[in-house]
């Protein structure tokens, strides 16, 4: 058994060999997954590599690309067929001009710099794909890099791809094009800011050279712009001197300038030549600046500049240009339509919602001034319109006026002007809007800020700065400026009185209005208070102003785009679309937001405050809600007009002509305007809100009305805010005819009549006697019944007439006997005992009532005053017979 034990065991180990032995099974499988891997990564680097390549630019595409001349950035009006402005500057040259010079044209110490500066191994470069020390560096590392980047950039994409297809095409551009042509291709293509496109511009425009005049340091200060552009010479002068010295040490510490050289250069001082101003400059327009930097937010300044580009802009071509006839501003480049076809937009209607542009084939003489801008329509037959146009169109053309247009749904700004007069009397547009103190244009905004906290338009408010002097500054005082006396909060929004709007913000709070104006983006207020603005103070432009109005006019809502993609508040808009030479279909720029900044009725109850009442149909045929506004400095005016459709927003100043005359050409400028955009747009209205209530009111108090109010009026609240309350400023009294005094019961019937009169406060009884108002007398009438037919019929024995109650002999603790004495002939059916409250009662209150009636003295009741407040009360006994006839007698008693 042993033996065959051992037999078996070595057999086993014979066969483990052949068939148990793991180790060499699994290092096969290994080379088997190990192959399988490498093929996988091979073919997803595969893939990636023709993913990347397959959209390469071509080489045929490039060579077209730089030797094209390229075409200036130019803006179009809001309908996208009319040109606005051209930009031409030393960057585009004349046609006729070759598109590079030859290389021998250049200083070769010029050359020499900028290879030094940009590639010092420019010339021994072979292109190599892999030559470079940081592949994945994604900054381009050769000339023929940054030169592919220039004319390639949209089409690179983005991250790692971008470095990659960068690296790509560079080393085929290195490759297959000789180095000078390289080399002159990329210093002709670079951007220098300042519109200088190419060396050849960059000499120009800094140092007033040509390319064969430059120098070492010359170049060496060019590549110092090439590095950091912002901060270019004629920028920043300071700046770019340490840009350039900085430029210095990089170049010395890479060993590609010698320590003498570098001496040198720190030594060289440059002469900047500024520029005179190009041919074709941007027009001295505030909305046209403002649609050229939007232009520069959007694609970057070096974008715009190169040109290539069509931007299509909000303006509205026919109403600029009549705004700037009506101002005598002619626009340095006035706009030909033939020159060059701006490409169909494609915009939305809200965009261009009036289709004002020419047609397409015109080509009017724009070169000369536009003569024929009326003021007023040829439907207005006034025989004085004449004369008075004529008058406001010199104010118009002398003064500094500042006008702004804006489309309230989009946000759009249309048509723009800071019209002001040079020293030789000529008028000029400046570039941007100028600031100024709003004064009491800005009352709308303590009224909604009121509104907000419980008040209404129909809240009584009184104008008599006089009474409380401290309210206003002196010179506000001084003004001459009547004084209303009791008048609503919409009255005194309407007509500029300020005394009540200080006294309200006061009482709702200086840091609550001025929060309100700060979420309408008026902030620029220096730490002043809000009651010091209404009157002098602060800074703001049109355009502020026009764009937060536009939240009321729109119902609370405010369109426009973002400002610079931050924060959550809006601006206008002034650039719609653009198309550029690689993509023909229209870039959506400015895209229209919307932000809700106040409550529809509150915004509701602001435009019903601007607009009804005396406001309505006031200045256009057209709902419209106007402010007016000054400063207690100065003859100029403010003007606020607006439609559900657009705003208009005006300043025209000027010590040469009466406050009154520049007013009444602010209200014509705005209705040439308003007549002007609103062409063919339907008239609209607000609709009033569900939780916006009318009630009926006296006009002065805004309280319920009473018999007394001569003038009711129909008010807008807030639903909750209705008022509860009767009128008490009027007050109807009875009158002796005779002596004018307060009547009373014991009055003459015949003497007595009805007269209602103001009920005014202690403060206001000296306004009163100025105006020769009437208020009410407090003086009665102290003259007995003696003619009264009735009186030996009924007399009151006790208590004695005027008589203290507590002093009266009849008084017994609480109450008051009273005794009457009775004659009647023929007999009394009924003897009537009642009281009334004041020296003329309006209403009886009954205290006994006798039908056994006897002739002869006794008491006929008791009045118990215990529960009455202290005052005047008349006690009457009235005695009436079988035939209905009545006689009486009366006694005042004094309750204390």
């Amino acid at each position: 058994m042993r033996r065959l034990r051992q037999i078996v065991h070595q057999r086993l180990r014979r066969r483990l060999p052949a068939s148990g032995r793991p180790h060499g099974s699994i290092l096969k499988n290994v080379l088997i997954v190990f192959g399988f891997s490498a093929l996988a990564v091979f073919a997803a680097l595969l893939f990636a590599y023709v993913r990347l390549t397959q959209r390469l630019p071509s080489l045929t595409e490039f060579e077209s690309r730089i030797n094209a001349r390229p075409e200036p950035t130019f803006f179009t009006d809001r309908s996208g067929r009319e040109r606005v402005f051209t930009l031409r500057y030393p960057a585009f040259e004349a046609a006729s001009a070759p598109r590079y010079p030859a290389f021998e044209s250049y200083s070769k110490e010029l050359l020499r710099a900028i290879v030094a500066a940009e590639q010092p191994d420019f010339m021994q470069d072979g292109g190599g794909l892999f030559a470079l020390r940081n592949f994945f560096d994604p900054e381009p590392q050769r000339i023929s890099e940054k030169l592919a980047l220039i004319v390639f950039k949209e089409r690179l994409g983005t991250g790692l791809g971008r470095t990659i297809r960068l690296r790509i095409v560079g080393s085929q551009i290195q490759k297959l094009y000789p180095r000078e042509k390289l080399l002159i291709a990329y210093i002709e293509n670079a951007w220098f800011a300042q519109f200088s496109i190419g060396v050849r511009a960059a000499l120009r425009t800094y140092l007033d050279k040509g390319i064969d005049e430059a120098t070492f340091a010359d170049g060496v200060l060019l590549s110092a712009i090439l590095d950091k552009p912002a901060l270019n010479p004629i920028d920043s002068q300071g700046a770019m001197r340490t840009v350039y010295l900085a430029k210095i040490d990089s170049l010395l510490s890479d060993e590609r300038i010698t320590a003498q050289e570098a001496e040198s250069l720190r030594a060289h001082s440059f002469l900047i030549f500024e520029p005179p101003e190009p041919e074709r400059s941007i027009p001295p327009n505030p909305i046209l600046q403002k649609a050229i930097q939007s232009a520069m937010d959007e694609f970057g300044v070096e974008t715009v500049e190169r040109g290539d580009l069509a931007i299509q802009t909000t303006i509205d071509a026919e109403l600029q240009a009549y705004l700037n006839c009506l101002t005598g501003v002619v626009p340095d480049e006035p706009a030909r339509r033939g020159e060059t076809e701006a490409p169909e937009t494609g915009a939305d209607e809200t965009d261009q919602p009036d289709g004002t542009s020419a047609e397409e084939d015109q080509e009017p003489d724009e070169s000369a001034p536009v003569t024929r801008c009326p003021i007023f329509g040829e439907s207005d037959d006034d025989p004085t319109r004449a004369g008075r146009e004529a008058e406001y169109r010199e104010i118009l053309r002398s003064a500094e006026v500042s006008a702004y247009v804006l489309d309230v749904k989009t946000g759009n700004a249309l048509a723009g002007i800071q019209a002001a007069s040079t020293p030789d009397g000529s008028r000029i547009s400046e570039k941007a809007f100028r600031t100024y103190s709003p004064g009491s244009v800005l009352t709308p905004f303590a009224a909604l800020t009121a509104y907000k906290n419980g008040f209404s338009p129909a809240d009584g408010v009184w104008d008599i700065p006089s009474a409380k002097p401290e309210l206003v500054p002196v010179a506000y005082l001084q003004s001459g400026q009547t004084e209303s006396g009791p008048i609503r909060l919409r009255s005194a929004i309407t007509e500029d009185r300020l005394a009540p709007i200080v006294e309200l913000t006061r009482e709702i709070g200086s840091d609550k209005v001025l929060k309100t104006l700060s979420e309408f983006g008026l902030s620029n207020w220096s730490g002043l208070n809000a009651e010091r603005l209404y009157f002098n103070g602060g800074y703001v432009s049109v355009e502020g102003l026009a764009f937060a109005y536009s939240a009321f006019a729109g119902g609370g809502q405010l369109s426009g785009t973002v400002s610079g993609g931050r924060g959550d508040f809006l601006r206008p808009r002034t650039i719609l679309h653009a198309f550029t030479r690689d993509d023909p279909d229209a870039i959506v720029l400015q895209p229209r937001e919307s932000l809700r900044l106040v409550d529809e009725s509150l915004a509701y109850l602001i435009n019903h405050t601007l607009s009804a009442e005396n406001q309505t149909y006031r200045y256009i045929d057209r709902p419209a809600a106007v402010k007016l506004g000054k400063t207690i400095e100065g003859n100029a005016r403010w003007l606020v007009g607006y439609t559900p459709d657009r705003v208009i927003a005006l300043r025209i100043g000027g010590r040469s002509f009466p406050a009154a005359k520049i007013e009444a050409a602010a209200i014509a400028l705005f209705r040439a305007l308003a007549e002007r955009t609103l062409r063919g747009v339907p008239p609209g209205d607000w609709v009033r809100p569900e939780n916006v209530r009318t009630r009926l009111v006296c006009a002065e108090s805004g309280k319920l009305p009473t018999e007394a109010c001569p003038n009711l009026v129909t008010e807008t609240f807030l639903s909750g805010s209705e008022p509860t309350e009767a009128d008490n400023l009027y007050q109807s009294v009875w009158i002796n005819e005779e002596n004018q005094s307060r009547s009373t019961a014991l009055t003459p019937l015949h003497q007595r009549f009805r007269k209602t009169y103001l009920n005014l406060p202690d403060f206001a009884k000296r306004w009163a006697e100025r105006e020769q108002i009437e208020t009410v007398p407090n003086t009665y009438d102290t003259v007995r019944l003696d003619a009264n037919e009735t009186a030996d019929t009924v007399e009151i024995v006790a208590p004695v007439p005027f008589t203290d109650v507590r002093l009266n002999p009849g008084a017994t603790g609480q109450s008051l006997e009273i005794t009457v004495e009775l004659n009647a002939d023929p007999p009394a059916q009924t003897l009537r005992v009642q009281y009334g409250i004041g020296l003329d009662p309006t209403q009886w209150y009954l205290l006994n009532e006798i039908s056994d009636v006897r002739t002869g003295r006794y008491s006929a009741a008791s009045f118990d005053y215990a529960s009455l407040p202290p005052g005047i009360y008349v006690i009457r006994v009235a005695a009436i017979d079988e035939a209905g006839r009545y006689a009486y007698d009366d006694a005042p008693v004094i309750v204390p």
